[in-house]
């Protein structure tokens, strides 16, 4: 029989931000604004075509998709999917 992988564990903004104000002594509302700062910082940079990378955790960039034709499941009908821009984040951990 072959083993199941766990399901990772997803944790909401609230725990992260307890658990960093727990570590630092900082409030909960200062962590979240401070996270809100780099992440909107970071979308900035990367939609600008740039890269964040943090020595020792990881890089966020722009991925690209370019245009591609599929199927829709429950027609079968031949679909165009459009491009597509994300923001992607890539560890230097690893694990």
């Amino acid at each position: 029989m072959v083993p199941q992988k766990e399901t990772p564990k997803v944790y909401p903004v609230s725990a992260v931000t307890k658990a960093i104000a727990d570590q630092t002594g900082l409030t909960q509302a200062q962590i979240k604004t401070t996270l809100d700062a780099f992440f909107e910082f970071t979308k900035k940079v990367v939609g600008e075509g740039d890269k964040v990378r943090i020595l020792d955790f990881g890089t966020f960039q722009n991925k690209h998709r370019d245009e591609q034709s599929g199927r829709n499941p429950h027609t079968g009908e031949i679909i165009t999917v459009p491009a597509l821009d994300r923001l992607s984040f890539r560890s230097t951990h690893k694990y």
